[in-house]
């Protein structure tokens, strides 16, 4: 994947803002600028996403962890 060359002036550009932005760029074609600008936008609903992903992992691991039920119904 190229390294685009995101615009100078713009410091606080994290790295999977980054990668996302060089993602959008490779697969579209538009311009480093632009492809940083549709990143951003897409921050908000990405991180949503993510948050419930990772609430959905933690209630699957819960599940995994539960005790059994006891049988009530064998004999003794």
């Amino acid at each position: 994947m190229r390294k685009l060359r995101l615009p100078s002036a713009d410091t606080t550009v994290d790295a999977d803002l980054q990668a996302l932005a060089e993602e959008i760029a490779t697969n579209t074609g538009v311009s480093p600028a632009t492809a940083l600008e549709l990143a951003r936008r897409q921050r908000p609903t990405l991180r949503q996403f993510a948050g419930q992903w990772n609430a959905a992992v933690r209630r699957a691991r819960a599940a995994l962890h539960l005790p059994e039920a006891s049988d009530d119904t064998t004999e003794k």
